[in-house]
């Protein structure tokens, strides 16, 4: 071995040795088992996530989760409600944050595991009445996390939990297909009024979907179910508040019209497409007499209200001629 190959492998052990200092804490005994959240999980009342910061990025908004009587609400999102599906993820997380040893303890190696108060893959501050913690949590190794409460520099490895799982966009926490979901089956009559356009109106009679006033245009019986299936399927993308705003454009609005059996007794219910979206591509604002958000949607889950003819619903005989 050269003389230059030996200094850089004495160079090596040193840089090792000091990795080893930085980063391992001293004593190799097991300490008692910590929860770092402090209190049990059944006594938060709000939860607030932000989501990964580093010196090139910054995190947006976060996202704000609070308990009410009648269950957990997007704080952050007009208080619309979340999901107890949803929310179950989160709150199994926060629950499992039991350790002994931490791999660090040292203020140095907290960017590198992407712990530190200006670098980390997710923070999230969480309440329980008058206790208060904040947690930083850093993407560990397959399903585990690096996470370090904040005032502390202890470093901590966490099994069975991803900090990439936190999630940071409020639509992952409440029911994007509650929006508007009517059961076809249900359904006795349907109506489509498009601005400057013919409406379409179609009944359900015992003998099968007719055009409303037309019963000589028979229509595809298949292709008018799945007509009025997707008409009246609305997945939203996120709510955007209560009100109604002249910029919505409600009053040029698509009208769509439907009358369905509700638990024995027919009801009537209309929702409006309006105005795409403005900086928004492919999106509009929909709104519903029986929801209470206005909400966003995209155009192409729109589209049997927005532009699909009634035409290809008749039900055309085979042309048989050579």
């Amino acid at each position: 071995m050269t003389t230059n190959n030996k200094a850089l492998a004495g160079l090596l052990v040193v840089q090792v040795l000091l990795a080893g200092l930085t980063w391992w804490p001293s004593g190799d005994g097991q300490a008692e088992v910590r929860d770092l959240l402090g209190f049990p999980v059944d006594t938060i009342d709000t939860i607030t996530i932000e989501g990964r910061m580093t010196k090139d990025e910054v995190p947006e908004a976060p996202v704000v989760l609070k308990k009410t009587p009648s269950g957990w609400v997007i704080a952050s999102s007009e208080d619309y409600p979340a999901t107890e599906a949803n929310m179950e993820p989160l709150l199994e997380s926060l629950g499992k944050l039991q350790v002994r040893n931490p791999i660090a303890i040292k203020e140095e190696s907290q960017a590198s595991l992407e712990v530190a108060d200006t670098t980390h893959t997710r923070k999230v501050v969480v309440d329980a009445g008058a206790q208060h913690r904040v947690l930083y949590f850093g993407a560990g190794q397959g399903q585990s996390s690096h996470v370090r409460v904040e005032g502390e520099v202890e470093t901590f490895d966490v099994k069975g939990i991803s900090a990439w799982s936190i999630n940071t966009n409020a639509n992952r926490f409440f029911d994007r297909d509650a929006f508007l979901k009517v059961p076809v089956d249900t359904v006795s009559s349907v109506s489509v009024e498009r601005p400057g356009q013919p409406p379409i109106a179609i009944t359900k009679t015992p003998e099968g979907w007719t055009l409303t006033g037309q019963p000589d245009q028979p229509l595809d019986q298949a292709a008018t179910r799945t007509f009025v299936q997707n008409l009246l399927t609305v997945r939203m993308l996120e709510p955007a508040g209560r009100e109604r705003t002249p910029a919505m454009g409600f009053d040029r609005a698509v009208v769509v019209r439907w009358t369905a059996d509700e638990g024995g007794g027919a009801a009537s219910h209309e929702y409006l497409v309006g105005g795409e979206i403005e900086g928004e591509n492919g999106r509009r604002w929909v709104a519903s007499d029986s929801h209470e958000w206005v909400v966003k949607a995209l155009s192409s889950n729109l589209a049997s209200a927005l532009t699909e003819p009634v035409d290809k619903l008749l039900d055309k005989p085979i042309d048989l001629s050579p």
